[in-house]
């Protein structure tokens, strides 16, 4: 009823619909991690059961998106990480899972979605605690491997829906931007089939464990609302402003 609504009302302004945000990570946080509701802990059944229900409520919503709309073109928003090989007995099972973690939704999706849009942010190595969030790493190589790995995998037109740096030191920003734009633009040079890219984000945000802890944002926004670029923001107007690709 929601998604109908929702529709409804928008048809006459919107062409591009996102049914969900990150559904693996809503499921690893709170069946597996336990981080978020309900708080559940490697509940690996449950994870999986999770990751079902929102494939199936994915898919519903696209079929009434284009039932109001029919020329909508409906996109997934899927976090994915980069797991840097491993062939220790461990590695090789975190590699699995992080495998799963990163396709199983998107296998269960892929045939009611216009476009595969994805989130990329960072490598981890072969470990649990990596994997949990503990040790990542800028890896700008790993944007261009997805997009290899999701072209053959699924046949269809690929967005970068979000990509940005946490951290609270700009250069370290204003790089990580430009190297994974480097990346993409690449790709799209050799064939690619990138409808665009997104940087995470225009300001910092309130995060939903970390609370201000995390930097992403291009603008700092001033106690009384002023809106002052960072190095990061000058080097993306260069960028969109310019030859693409």
């Amino acid at each position: 009823l929601y998604v109908r609504m929702m529709t409804e009302r928008l048809a006459p302004y919107v062409k591009y619909y996102l049914p969900q945000n990150e559904p693996n990570v809503v499921a690893l946080m709170g069946y597996a991690i336990g981080v978020f509701p309900p708080g559940a802990s490697f509940k690996t059944a449950l994870y999986r059961k999770q990751i079902e229900a929102s494939a199936e409520a994915f898919n519903i919503s696209s079929d009434i998106v284009k039932q109001v709309r029919p020329d909508a073109e409906v996109i997934t928003i899927q976090h994915v990480a980069y797991v840097k090989p491993s062939w220790l007995p461990p590695g090789k099972l975190i590699q699995n899972f992080a495998s799963e973690f990163n396709y199983k939704h998107l296998d269960l999706v892929k045939d009611h979605a216009d476009v595969i849009g994805f989130n990329y942010y960072f490598k981890v190595n072969g470990t649990l605690r990596s994997l949990l969030g503990q040790r990542r790493q800028s890896y700008p190589q790993g944007i261009r491997y997805f997009i290899e790995e999701m072209s053959k995998r699924y046949h269809k037109p690929l967005l970068v829906t979000e990509n940005g740096a946490r951290t609270f030191n700009e250069t370290e920003r204003k790089q990580y931007l430009l190297d994974h734009i480097e990346q993409v633009r690449q790709a799209v040079r050799d064939g690619y089939n990138v409808r665009g890219y997104f940087y995470w984000s225009l300001l910092d945000n309130f995060e939903w464990v970390e609370g201000w802890q995390s930097s992403f944002g291009i603008f700092n926004l001033t106690p009384g609302g002023a809106l002052v670029p960072r190095p990061a923001a000058e080097a993306f107007r260069q960028v969109i402003s310019s030859d693409w690709p």
